[in-house]
């Protein structure tokens, strides 16, 4: 049981990484396609 926690904790933080460089991955194309505008 003691495992299976820490494999979930795990995925948890896998998936908020991946989120995060999601975010990071759209604000910087949003300000790349601002950028073009001006």
């Amino acid at each position: 049981m003691k495992n299976r926690g820490h494999l979930n904790y795990s995925i948890k933080r896998t998936n908020i990484l991946r989120k995060d460089k999601l975010l990071t991955h759209k604000s910087k194309m949003i300000s790349s396609l601002s950028r073009k505008r001006n």
